[in-house]
């Protein structure tokens, strides 16, 4: 029997020369297939070394194994820092966790190879294009010999070239590039914006008549035309089209034209143009260059004829037909007689008979139309004194707030003092009766006749000023905030409100016989101890010390029913 040292060395050997037989591996490879090997090893060895049965089953076939102890089992990679330091490669093949040199997914090939990734190994050629960017004549990698050439694709090639066996020439098809502004005709890039025989398109070539042609924006047109014709229309598709030698429009050359002087029938003679004016122009300055310059039938410089200037008053003219008419009127101001000969004729801000504008008539109030600022009723007597300084007492017609619900009435104006308007009078011969609305209509603005401005509207005056209660002898003032409702019961009031105290004078800081003590009126009014003012409107039946008072009537400061009394507001 052999000594263990020489029966190992045999094993070995032995399964040595069986894994050189098939070049397979049994390191990560798969398993051979369990084919018997008819060996049969030495009967001592068996004996002394192995306690298996000699019989036993022979070991599988371990030829394609690399040359490796095959009692020590390799390690399975998972990534490729597990290949840092192998033997195998730096990459690890996961499908089979061998290390090996490359993989399609980690190609660790040094510069100058590429990896062949069906044997995950390096060869020499170029990985990609980077590997050629180098080498500006061939800065692409070709997939199939892994060769550095000048092109694989067309769009490798500058517009304008094709690749043709990897070498970028010139020329081009229905789906390469033509460098920018040009165009694929007859396999040739061409320029349709200047090719005379691809003008705008492949095969449109110019041709013109009587003329040499060229293109020019994609558009064919005449280089020179062959004398004495001329293109003179500027279009390419009749070529030279005029005789100008002959034609009138372009006498000698194009547009050298008789009727480029304005307005003049012309005639072409040895390349000498004669005018005559057209009807309805003329040649106001003389000037044969110009022609007939001047149309008279809408200059207004010259209308109708040379030097008639059209320029009626307060307006601005217009030259119509040869007729001065008005085209607009200055402000404030209309043309109501439609004759430009005296212009915009009417202020409509005073016309009472054109009042804001033509054939607004106002009514006529106290024997006179008045107009003011355009209306035909003020806002106040004050407003009415402002436009109108020298305007004297009497009735107007105003409307109290503008374009508010109020309508426009007659009231009376008492122009002294600034303009107070009388909107309640009330004279002893005609009692008012005791009612909150207004009352006498058809009096409103007469001093010798009783009226009153009634509820609502009389809640709506809002003086600026103050309002006044007079009984042409004495003036009582009271504070402009006061609101006159003749619902408004005063009677027995024994503290003051802004419509009970009354002021001697409209600078209200004088109380009316120095104090305040009781009010018996409706609306507005003023009752002092003593033979102070009293004056009550629509006074109902109550007496204080004086005996019953009549319904309906104002009293003055001493119950002196002979006067007219009134409520005015400035």
């Amino acid at each position: 029997m052999a000594p263990p040292p020489l029966r190992s060395l045999a094993l070995l050997l032995a399964l040595f020369v069986s894994a050189c037989s098939t070049g397979r591996s049994v390191v990560g490879g798969p398993a051979d297939a369990a084919e018997p090997v008819d060996a049969t090893p030495d009967a001592a060895l068996d004996a002394a070394d192995a306690p298996a049965p000699v019989d036993a089953p022979d070991a599988p076939d371990v030829r394609d194994a690399p040359d490796v102890p095959v009692d020590i089992p390799a390690a399975r990679c998972t990534s490729d820092g597990d290949c840092a330091s192998g033997s195998g490669g730096p990459a690890c093949d996961l499908g089979t966790g061998r290390c090996v040199p490359c993989t399609a997914a980690s190609d660790r090939c040094p510069s100058g190879q590429y990896c062949v990734a069906a044997m995950n190994r390096c060869d020499n050629g170029c990985r990609d294009d980077a590997a050629c960017a180098a080498t500006a004549a061939t800065p692409r990698c070709e997939p199939t010999s892994r060769a550095c050439v000048a092109c694989v694709t067309d769009e490798h090639c500058p517009a304008g070239n094709l690749c043709v066996g990897n070498v970028c020439v010139a020329g081009c098809n229905a789906t390469s590039r033509c460098p920018t502004g040009e165009a694929c005709c007859a396999g040739a890039c061409v320029n349709p914006q200047t090719n005379v025989a691809h003008c705008g398109a492949c095969d449109s070539r110019c041709a013109l008549d009587r003329a040499a042609a060229v293109c020019r924006n994609a558009t064919c047109a005449v280089m020179s035309c062959t004398l004495p014709y001329g293109d003179c229309d500027g279009s390419a598709a009749n070529g030279c089209e005029v005789d100008t030698a002959a034609d009138t429009a372009h006498c000698g050359a194009c547009g050298r034209a008789c009727a480029a002087r304005p307005n003049a029938t012309a005639t072409c003679a040895a390349a000498v143009c004669a005018y005559a004016c057209d009807a309805g122009f003329a040649d106001c300055d003389g000037e044969a260059s110009n022609g007939c310059e001047v149309d008279t039938r809408a200059s207004a410089e010259h209308c109708g004829a040379c030097g008639s200037r059209c320029a009626p008053a307060s307006a601005t003219g217009a030259c119509v037909a040869g007729a001065c008419t008005v085209a607009r009127c200055d402000s404030g101001r209309a043309d109501c007689n439609a004759s430009a000969a005296d212009g915009c004729e009417v202020a409509t801000a005073t016309d009472a008979a054109n009042c804001g504008a033509c054939g607004t008539a106002c009514p006529e109030v106290g024997g006179a139309r008045r107009c003011f600022a355009g209306s035909c009723a003020a806002r106040s007597c004050a407003a009415v004194l402002a436009l109108t300084p020298t305007a004297t007492s009497g009735p107007y017609r105003l409307d109290l707030d503008g374009d508010g619900p109020m309508a426009a009435r007659t009231y009376a104006c008492d122009m002294r003092d600034g303009g107070w308007t009388v909107v309640a009078n009330q004279v002893p011969t005609e009692l008012l009766a005791d009612s909150n609305a207004t009352l006498g209509e058809a009096a409103f603005g007469d001093v010798a006749r009783s009226w009153r401005l009634g509820n609502p509207d009389i809640t709506l005056v809002r003086p600026t000023l103050a309002w006044r209660l007079s009984d042409e002898v004495n003036n009582v003032y009271v504070v402009r905030s006061c609101v006159v409702d003749w619902s408004r019961d005063y009677i027995d009031v024994m503290s003051a409100t802004e419509c009970t105290v009354g002021y001697t004078t409209t600078a209200l800081n004088v109380v009316v016989n120095g104090a305040w003590t009781y009010c018996s009126a409706r609306g507005i009014g003023i009752n002092n101890l003593g033979r102070s003012c009293s004056i009550r409107m629509n006074e109902g039946g109550f007496g204080r010390g004086v005996g019953a008072l009549t319904n309906g009537r104002a009293y003055t400061c001493d119950y002196n029913t002979a006067r007219r009394v009134s409520l005015a507001f400035r």
